[in-house]
């Protein structure tokens, strides 16, 4: 959990009041903003098409018709699109993560440097 730099110095004045230490002085103007998580999301592949019954995976034919065929292609194709577009999501959630964590590394260098600043 983050704090804001105002609820951490007190947090820590807290501390040292009870260990006996001074308090931190006054923060500066600058307040770190704490970043706030993407939303998560959780894709779902989509399924396989089911293999028509008139192929034999184990031998390597088939003895389907081509009606047949061509609709378990079709259905293949659909999923393929539908890849896609799962890739796309988990991609762009990624990302989404990617700048949280940026966004968190910044706020922890903010913090680091408003207690420095509050030491000097």
């Amino acid at each position: 959990m983050f704090l804001a730099a105002v609820g951490f110095a007190a947090a820590l004045n807290q501390a040292d009041a009870v260990a006996g230490a001074a308090p931190i002085a006054k923060l500066s103007s600058r307040i770190c903003s704490a970043p706030t998580p993407p939303q998560t999301i959780r894709p779902t592949l989509p399924p396989i098409p089911k293999l028509p019954s008139c192929v034999n995976e184990a031998k390597g034919t088939h003895t389907c018709r081509k009606g047949e065929l061509d609709r378990y292609n079709a259905s293949m194709k659909a999923r393929n699109r539908a890849m896609d577009e799962f890739i796309g999501a988990v991609n762009g959630y990624t990302g989404l993560l990617n700048q949280y964590t940026l966004a968190a590394n910044e706020y922890a260098r903010c913090e680091i440097s408003e207690i420095r600043k509050a030491d000097e």
